[in-house]
């Protein structure tokens, strides 16, 4: 069995020092296989660095997801295609630096992970999130074996439920396994 931790919002240097600190514990009390957390707020509530996503990465992270706040540190343009365990979300346009989805090994096999960003009350407007998920479903599923496990995170970077709960019944949970914390409603 894969055992897959998922952390929200990590904000600021405290959240940062926290999982930093607590991730090696975490990983051998429960037997973490992959760890996926949701940076877009590690750099003072505003964004992230590439120190930052080094940071976590080193600290035992297997993928880090965006939301919104991805751009809000400038740096962030010229390292995001330097590091492809650094999720966008996928549904940004056509030509966007950085990349949404990724297929990693484990030593139990293979998982992909799709960032993706619901639309209302959003901005930047972004492509359909259903049409970019559909697409980076059939993409997977060609480069992966039967029985993965996949998972769709960031939080969904979704202000209300009613951005959620269509994506529940548009891939419905079955082979792969998607995988989509609680609402956070602002």
């Amino acid at each position: 069995m894969l055992t897959i931790l998922f952390l929200g919002d990590i904000v600021g240097e405290p959240g940062r020092s926290a999982v930093i600190a607590r991730l090696p514990e975490l990983k051998e009390k429960y037997a973490l296989d992959f760890i996926i957390v949701n940076g877009e707020n590690t750099a003072g509530g505003r964004g992230i660095t590439g120190k930052i996503t080094i940071d976590l990465l080193r600290a035992g992270v297997s993928v880090i997801t965006t939301g919104d706040h991805i751009w809000d540190q400038k740096e962030i343009f010229g390292f995001i295609d330097t590091e492809p365990r650094l999720l966008r979300p996928i549904n940004y346009p056509e030509g966007a630096p950085g990349h949404g989805a990724i297929v990693l090994e484990t030593a139990k096999g293979k998982v992909g992970v799709i960032n993706v960003q619901c639309r209302t009350f959003m901005l930047p407007i972004l492509e359909n999130p259903f049409h970019a998920m559909e697409g980076a479903v059939a993409k997977m599923r060609t480069e992966t074996s039967p029985g993965f496990l996949m998972a769709k995170f960031p939080p969904f970077s979704a202000p209300t439920l009613t951005c959620k709960q269509p994506t529940n019944r548009f891939f419905p949970v079955a082979r792969p396994f998607f995988a989509m914390p609680e609402c956070a409603d602002r």
